[in-house]
């Protein structure tokens, strides 16, 4: 979806670095303080987040940081894992103790720029839009996560926004009806007088895609045979091409995209390579099954084409009907005076995501209403500083 971006210095264990070991020590020193990101782990920062990704995404490491290095907000978006360790490191768990406590499904990446507009049951909803890092978790680590995006946004978060996001946030979790921002309204409005094919990226006479996203490659025959195999419930396919996203959290990962005609009736279908859930690689912990994560969001998000799983090559891909009318958030499009207003409706939606899967939420609305705004805003700023502070190590070389 759619918004806009230490080497650590050390002799003592050059010599144990160089040669790949791990060294525990220095880890669980680092544990006990508000060190640079570049502290917490047995190298820099660099090699920190390269270890979150597979061989062929750490390829792309450094193109995504080219990408990011102005940017503070899309440098968070691009390396979500980042976030959970920087937590961890600093002992969340100690300041947040009951609400720690309390886990669910999590949205797992929660960013300004990971809520939009999508259809469940025939209705257009802003919701959470991307179901990549879906997992199961502690869920106030979803609340810390949106507040920080705002902050490296340009959002003043203090106490009184703290207040007022933590009062949306819980309506949602209540179940509760929200009044809307005028953006959001505006954007529902529009979205409906929409096609479902966008026409400046497609040709539908010609059934061909007429803007690709970059950068790009053709399917070769093989490919366009097995994947016509794996997409024959669909139909058949008419134009199809692959690429690599070069930022964002899902960086690295392969992405297929199809023209698919059925009945007379032509469908964008993408097919997003799957990889471990951004919080379980960030806080070492197992990552709930693939069907787990599956049935998961079919349960909450409920379109007109229904999402699939299929295995290509090994990998497994996540397969999902692309509708123009499903519009996303992206800070770009949104004036100054309007940021503050989206991240309420989405502090809202967020609630709403999560009392979808909790089977009884009271105790969590109780330890809501104790929390010090004060020790959540102090939180969410040191978290833009050990962001930033990655951001510098990995981007000064």
């Amino acid at each position: 979806m759619g918004l806009k971006n230490r080497i650590i210095y050390f002799v003592t264990f050059t010599v144990f670095v160089f040669l790949g070991a791990e060294i525990q020590p220095l880890i669980n020193s680092a544990k006990n303080d508000r060190s640079p990101a570049s502290k917490i782990e047995s190298g820099t920062c660099l090699e920190l987040i390269k270890s979150f990704y597979s061989a062929e995404r750490k390829k792309l490491t450094s193109t995504v940081i080219e990408n990011t290095a102005n940017d503070p907000h899309m440098f968070f978006r691009s390396f979500p894992p980042l976030f959970y360790r920087l937590m961890e490191k600093n002992k969340w768990e100690k300041d947040f103790s009951k609400l720690s406590k309390v886990e669910s499904i999590m949205a797992g990446d929660a960013h300004m720029e990971n809520f939009g507009l999508k259809f469940y049951n025939g209705k257009l909803r802003l919701s959470v839009n991307d179901y990549d890092d879906l997992t199961r978790g502690p869920i106030f680590l979803d609340v810390v996560r949106l507040m920080t995006s705002a902050r490296l946004a340009g959002v003043e978060v203090d106490e009184k926004l703290a207040e007022d996001f933590l009062k949306k946030y819980t309506k949602g979790i209540k179940g509760k009806n929200h009044d809307f921002s005028n953006v959001v309204k505006d954007t529902i409005e529009s979205s409906l007088g929409k096609p479902v094919i966008n026409e400046h990226q497609i040709s539908i006479g010609n059934k061909i895609f007429i803007k690709k996203r970059t950068p790009n490659k053709e399917l070769t025959s093989t490919q366009k045979e097995e994947w016509q195999k794996l997409l024959h419930e669909y139909g058949t396919v008419k134009d199809s091409y692959s690429y690599v996203k070069q930022s964002g959290g899902s960086a690295g990962l392969t992405r297929f995209e199809f023209l698919v005609e059925k009945n007379n009736e032509l469908k964008w279908i993408e097919a997003k390579e799957w990889a471990e859930p951004a919080y379980d690689v960030g806080a070492k912990v197992t990552p709930p099954r693939e069907s787990d994560r599956y049935n998961w969001i079919i349960t909450y998000d409920r379109p007109y084409t229904i999402p699939q799983l299929s295995s290509y090559n090994g990998q497994t891909f996540y397969l999902r009907s692309i509708d123009d009318r499903q519009t996303g958030v992206a800070l770009i499009d949104l004036h100054k005076k309007d940021i503050e207003d989206v991240l309420m409706d989405e502090a809202f939606a967020l609630g709403d995501f999560h009392q979808f899967f909790l089977k009884d939420s009271k105790d969590y609305e109780k330890e809501l209403e104790k929390l010090d705004y004060r020790q959540l805003v102090e939180t969410v700023k040191a978290m833009e500083k050990e962001i930033k502070a990655a951001m510098k190590d990995v981007t000064d070389k």
